[in-house]
């Protein structure tokens, strides 16, 4: 629940603090998500660009809530 990982075409720094913004269409309206954290990580993953880690200690109550209803409907 502290984190994301992402796809990215660019390099991040570690430590280099960013919001990610993405929109949850889980609904019958999309719900646009910006979550504030710092990068834990970025690796080369080859042809697809960088895969990033994203670390973020607290999110807001909304934004936690959609983030675990998101976390419920996946399938690992």
């Amino acid at each position: 629940m502290e984190g994301i990982c992402i796809q990215a075409d660019v390099s991040l720094p570690v430590d280099f603090f960013c919001t990610v913004e993405f929109n949850a269409s889980y609904t019958a309206e999309p719900i646009t998500l910006r979550l504030r954290g710092r990068v834990a990580y970025c690796v080369l993953a080859g042809a697809a660009g960088f895969r990033i880690g994203f670390h973020l200690p607290s999110l807001d109550p909304l934004a936690k809530k959609h983030v675990e209803h998101i976390l419920s409907m996946q399938k690992f």
